[in-house]
């Protein structure tokens, strides 16, 4: 998956360093293992004439690099345009395969999130899920913690961030995560309240400019700062603040005069944050 991650500590997850998100958008290309044999491989999406659509894979080789592409057909299960997907994220949907969920940047709610196989040198379509209107990308995480791996989905268009999860049975369902948002949310990914899956901790900016911290599970999420009008944005960061090895985090909250105040929380290892002075 296109994330640069590191480890935190033996204690945490497996945690995002601090980006805006990029990856996964319209027309970028997913890099994966979609062919089962361990090796990170090119996956590109098309149109090839109405509602037929393309999925290109270049399987990668065991010394870098990537093999002559394989050209895939589908029938959209989409009724109207557009049919065909033009940005995706593996997942596993169940059954230990990875899947490749996929939307388009011009895709209205309804028709979302469609979910492809590659199986016996096809691809079959899966699923077809209520999702976001015009995304600009699709990301993963594991929110739940499953391993399978669950993804997320941001429009600037919608003003919305919304997170969806796997389930063992092969379907993908809305997760804990919605919030309104006009910018691109500046994230960190991380167990923050140790149930083994992701939270993400997220400068927001609805009109009211925030900090959240969205958890992956069912808890409410947590509001680190807020400052409604113009001004510049929020900041968030992981941290070590205390040597405990939990994964804590840093804010830089602005203030009423533009000017930029850092703030600093602990956390006890299971999502409660005190803050230092």
């Amino acid at each position: 998956m296109r994330k640069l991650v590191a480890a935190l500590s033996a204690v945490a997850l497996t945690v995002l360093i601090p980006a805006t998100a990029t990856a996964g958008g319209n027309d970028e290309a997913v890099i994966g293992d979609i062919t089962g044999d361990s090796l990170p491989d090119r996956i590109t999406f098309g149109r090839a004439w109405d509602n037929n659509c393309m999925v290109v894979v270049e399987p990668g080789k065991p010394g870098g690099g990537y093999d002559w592409g394989q050209t895939y057909l589908y029938e959209s299960p989409v009724s109207y345009e557009p049919y065909c997907a033009s940005m995706g994220e593996l997942v596993d949907l169940g059954g230990g395969v990875k899947e490749l969920v996929t939307t388009n940047f011009w895709n209205d709610g309804d028709a979302g999130l469609v979910a492809l196989r590659l199986e016996n040198n096809a691809i079959t379509v899966v699923g077809k899920y209520a999702g976001v209107p015009d995304p600009n990308f699709v990301q993963q995480a594991d929110f739940t913690g499953d391993g399978r791996g669950d993804v997320w989905v941001y429009s600037d268009q919608y003003w919305r961030l919304r997170s969806f999860n796997t389930t063992s049975t092969g379907d993908l369902v809305p997760g804990s995560i919605s919030e309104c948002t006009g910018r691109a949310p500046q994230y960190v990914l991380a167990d923050f309240d140790g149930d083994g899956g992701q939270d993400m901790l997220a400068a927001l900016d609805c009109g009211t400019r925030s900090a959240k911290l969205l958890y992956g599970g069912n808890r409410p999420a947590l509001t680190l700062g807020s400052i409604s009008g113009s001004g510049p944005q929020f900041k968030v960061y992981l941290a070590d603040n205390n040597g405990d090895q939990y994964p804590d985090v840093t804010v830089d909250t602005p203030q009423p005069d533009y000017s930029i105040v850092t703030k600093r929380y602990v956390n006890d290892g299971a999502g409660n944050f005190t803050p230092l002075p």
